[in-house]
């Protein structure tokens, strides 16, 4: 019968013990019992805060992200802006070439129909729309472009 008297006892304390423990880790989340709580103002501005130091401690880190993903676009922009533009130079360097070998004694051009539309639309692109009686194309390298009215093109596809 000592045994469980001993038994008893040695639960007793420790719930006691655990029992303590847990009303003073309340009384510390609580803070001091003879204050009032905080009011909803002051529970939001403590959060605004807590977030405002969290953010501080990652903007270094955010914008390096977003330097490095604008950098990376700006070059995948030039890369394409710079396929266009030698595309437009070498159209041009090919209409460029049989205008000169076309004109015959009397400086006339010998162009024909399809050599002029040949030349104001690079070779691949496809027909898209008509904006404002303008075709829109679009061409390899996935950049629009619109023909002016005044283009055979133009006038051929959006002559309604």
């Amino acid at each position: 019968m000592k045994n469980y008297r001993k038994t008893w006892a040695a639960a007793f304390l420790t719930a006691t013990v655990f029992q303590t423990g847990i009303s003073a880790a309340q009384e510390i989340e609580r803070g001091n019992p003879f204050v009032a709580p905080p009011s909803w103002a002051e529970e939001q501005a403590r959060l605004d805060e807590r977030t405002r130091i969290i953010f501080r401690e990652l903007e270094p880190e955010l914008k390096n992200d977003i330097m490095k993903r604008v950098n990376e676009s700006q070059a995948t922009l030039e890369i394409k802006l710079r396929k266009r533009i030698d595309l437009v130079a070498q159209n041009i360097g090919t209409a460029a070439a049989p205008a000169a070998n076309g004109q015959n004694a009397n400086g006339q051009n010998k162009k024909t129909e399809e050599e002029v539309k040949a030349s104001s639309i690079p070779e691949g692109s496809t027909f898209i729309s008509c904006v404002n009686k303008e075709a829109l194309y679009r061409d390899p390298l996935n950049i629009l472009f619109k023909v002016p009215k005044d283009d055979p093109q133009s006038v051929a596809n959006c002559s309604k």
